[in-house]
């Protein structure tokens, strides 16, 4: 309906004189002109026809003037008006603005599983302080334990003279409280390393979704993540766009991962772990695979998985025969 309205903007003036002026020459009332412009008129006269075509023709350019005018190449392209460039601008503040506020509640979200991050490492480490202060109470019963047995050893050879057995007892006694001690430091030290790493790998599927959701599969990032979209090691050049500056850095925080969860593996089990993930993230910048984002995720879902079932078993092994082998 806007472009009908251009019809009666100063751009339409020639049309409307091309009509009007048929009109006039073919009714005889624009003697006046005619003296004027002779020639144009008797032209005018001698072609009604073409005069009415011209004059219609001339309209409907103008109201469809801005569909050929996007169409134009960029060597003959005109340029914009103020109404135009006003228009283009409050286009662009409209999907700035809808970015922000999607921006904004990514930082929200961000923020409360920071914040969730934050409550549970408290947690845990509220709950190896009061492992520490558990050791330190069974340290100070061991050792009133010691000197109780003493006394009773003591006696034992003073009025019974069985001095055989309270020996046995009290060897007996020291190794199960020695095993307790080593079972449960160690036991607390386990499960505080492995419960970190199951974290790390929940934060890093976390971030990787939410990249996801950000710059979706547009992104080299999302549609190949072990593609060629990685910085070089030392790069001091700055990233393409945003996704792959997040890209890196979620990247470079999955290496140390990997690097710290081999620590972990190789001082408890003797060896290091294996599989498609370590591999993959291991040559990340000299080997590419076709990996699309689910079954990376879904790399990333095993590994924590794994970690799980280890400290499963691990407590299981505890419980069952950690204590039964420390006494023996």
């Amino acid at each position: 309906m806007s472009r009908l309205f251009r019809v009666l903007s100063k751009f339409s003036l020639p049309g409307w004189l091309l009509l009007g002026w048929a009109v006039l020459a073919e009714i005889h009332e624009a003697n006046f002109v005619i003296d004027l412009w002779d020639k144009f008129a008797r032209a005018v006269e001698a072609h009604f026809f073409w005069d009415l075509v011209a004059g219609l023709a001339w309209l409907a350019l103008l109201i469809t003037w801005p569909d050929i005018k996007r169409r134009l190449p960029p060597s003959i392209a005109i340029p914009k008006t103020l109404h135009e460039k006003v228009h283009t601008l409050d286009e662009w503040s409209a999907d700035a603005e809808q970015r922000l506020t999607q921006l904004n509640g990514y930082a929200a979200e961000l923020k409360a599983a920071q914040s969730g991050f934050n409550e549970g490492f408290l947690e845990s480490l509220r709950l190896q302080n009061r492992a520490y202060d558990g050791h330190a109470k069974i340290q100070q019963i061991f050792t009133e334990s010691i000197h109780t047995l003493e006394q009773d050893r003591t006696t034992a050879i003073s009025e019974r003279g069985e001095i055989n057995v309270r020996i046995a007892e009290l060897t007996r006694r020291v190794r199960f409280m020695e095993g307790v001690l080593q079972s449960s430091s160690t036991f607390c030290r386990y499960l505080f390393e492995i419960t970190h790493l199951i974290w790390a790998v929940e934060e890093s599927i976390t971030t990787f979704r939410r990249i996801i959701e950000m710059y979706g599969d547009l992104s080299p990032v999302v549609a190949k993540p072990f593609s060629v979209w990685r910085l070089p090691a030392r790069s001091l050049d700055p990233p393409l766009d945003d996704s792959i500056r997040d890209g890196e850095r979620w990247a470079r925080s999955l290496e140390e991962y990997i690097e710290r969860a081999q620590g972990f593996r190789h001082g408890w089990y003797g060896d290091l772990f294996n599989g498609d993930l370590v591999h993959y993230i291991a040559l990340w910048r000299s080997k590419q695979r076709d990996t699309s984002a689910d079954e990376f995720i879904k790399l990333l879902i095993d590994h924590r998985e794994a970690l799980l079932k280890m400290r499963q078993e691990y407590v299981t092994a505890f419980i069952s025969g950690g204590l039964a082998s420390s006494v023996a």
